[in-house]
């Protein structure tokens, strides 16, 4: 499972390097294209085509964790849903004293990640989105992925998911991110609000002296 899993993150980062190069060479374009339409006066279409750029520089620009490797699965993440056309909206907090290893970190990243964009392809949700947040509250390390839902499995209505199931790759990715769990302490739970699946995890996370 780990030379998988550690197989596809070098896979994901590779590609959001090439991502990213690719950009960097394409804003060189956009940017002389938005300078020739200021030299000829058109200021709101100048305007309008700098926002453009801004929000695909947004969109592309790297999470600011603290941690590269912890940064560079998030862009990867980032760039597999773009490719899909599903929105991600994502909060981060520093985590330069992660409480666990940048490895796990990213385990629960893509399990959770690729959890709901598979749950939002099967079930073609129209405009999907994911929200994932990491944010430390009070002592604890919150790591929280969620998704709009069309239909409810009904194990999960009767709140028994378990982790067996093995298509669209719920079973191993919660497996994985449940013995993350256990082995520090924390608890991992899966919730129904508002027309959406709800994956959270909790690890206690305290001040280092």
């Amino acid at each position: 499972e780990s030379e998988a899993l550690r197989e596809k993150y070098y896979m994901d980062v590779h590609n959001e390097y090439e991502a990213m190069r690719e950009l960097k060479h394409d804003m060189k374009n956009q940017l002389r294209a938005a300078e020739v339409l200021m030299e000829k006066d058109q200021t709101e279409e100048a305007r309008a085509y700098l926002q453009t750029i801004e929000e695909k520089i947004s969109a592309n620009s790297p999470a600011a964790t603290g941690v590269p490797e912890v940064d560079a699965a998030i862009s990867a993440k980032k760039l597999d849903l773009k490719k899909q056309k599903i929105r991600l909206d994502l909060k981060v907090c520093n985590l330069t004293d992660l409480p666990i290893t940048a490895f796990e970190m990213n385990s629960v990243i893509m399990n959770l990640v690729d959890n709901a964009k598979e749950s939002l392809l099967r079930e073609k949700i129209p405009h999907p989105y994911v929200t994932f947040s990491i944010q430390r509250i009070r002592s604890m390390l919150v790591i929280t992925c969620s998704n709009p839902l069309a239909e409810i499995d009904p194990r999960v209505k009767a709140g028994i998911l378990k982790t067996s199931k093995k298509e669209a790759g719920h079973g191993l990715g919660l497996k994985i991110i449940q013995g993350i769990a256990d082995k520090y302490g924390g608890v991992f739970t899966i919730q129904l609000k508002d027309g959406c699946f709800h994956a959270i995890l909790s690890i206690p996370w305290e001040e280092q002296k």
